[in-house]
């Protein structure tokens, strides 16, 4: 199933995001809807969204524009900004640092969803460690390690700036509203949860008691929480919200899913289906 629109801005929108995440969030989603795939897609651009999301977040924070009123040319100018020595958009990552400061925040500041979206967009996997005498180190590059690998906002940064390309003024003009975004989800799972990857699956149970049946599973943005029978509630990190959204579409249940309910691991893509990645553990589907 291809990711909607309305299911990625639900994704970046929790109940408490501040006004000005809001406003950034349906900014970017007017001005990719129109490019916005409808069908079946290799991968659903959520990583463009939230780039944008990002960036017109930024410049609300460092240059007092409403997101609402950013020229498309001033996109494109950010977009156009420089790369570092490893072709990241240093430019951009800047960018997004300092507004998020000019909000308060930091990077790596989980209590706010801005901060999250901006910590999975700017992370690069680390570069190998081994173990010495005088420690755990790094290995240099060029003596048989490696820089760490790409951001996801260098590819991402790429491809916003396609699809606001294929924006001229008169169609700037004519953009429609931004859809309504999805609000949170609250499910009773009879069964058992059960997250899914290419090669083993994990049961979702309670932190507290260890029940895994007849519990209620909520997302809210981008946060997925669990709620077992005895009431207690734990975090569900493993759990992608647009990857819960996705398997309880699946199902068409609207009032609670009876029996096991099956979701994509969240290192997968959120429209990754969990049929074809392990037939025979999700032959009940």
């Amino acid at each position: 199933m291809t990711i909607t629109l309305p299911q990625a801005m639900g994704d970046l929108l929790p109940t408490d995001a501040p006004p000005q995440w809001r406003a950034a969030v349906v900014r970017a989603a007017q001005l990719l809807a129109p490019r916005w795939p409808t069908g079946p897609v290799e991968r659903a651009p959520l990583g463009v969204f939230a780039s944008l999301a990002l960036i017109l977040y930024a410049l609300h924070h460092t240059q007092s524009q409403e997101p609402a009123a950013v020229p498309v040319s001033a996109l494109r100018d950010v977009l156009d900004g420089g790369l570092d020595v490893n072709d990241e958009p240093f430019t951009i990552k800047k960018l997004i640092t300092e507004g998020l400061s000019a909000a308060g925040h930091r990077v790596h500041d989980a209590d706010h969803v801005m901060c999250r979206v901006a910590a999975r967009m700017l992370h690069r996997d680390a570069p190998p460690v081994v173990n010495t005498p005088l420690g755990a180190v790094d290995v240099p590059f060029g003596m048989g390690g490696s820089v760490p690998g790409p951001s996801e906002l260098r590819f991402a940064a790429v491809w916003v700036k396609r699809m606001l390309g294929a924006l001229d003024e008169y169609a700037i003009a004519a953009l429609a509203p931004a859809p309504r975004p999805a609000g949170p989800v609250n499910v009773m799972v009879t069964g058992q949860v059960l997250i899914i990857s290419d090669d083993s699956q994990a049961l979702v149970q309670c932190a507290e008691c260890q029940q895994d049946e007849r519990g209620q599973l909520a997302v809210d943005g981008d946060q997925v929480t669990y709620t077992c029978a005895q009431g207690h509630i734990s975090a569900q990190r493993r759990l992608g919200s647009g990857h819960v959204r996705q398997a309880i579409a699946r199902t068409q249940a609207d009032d609670g899913v009876t029996g096991q309910l099956y979701v994509a691991d969240a290192h997968l893509p959120a429209d990754a289906d969990p049929a074809t990645l392990h037939p025979v553990r999700t032959a009940r589907l």
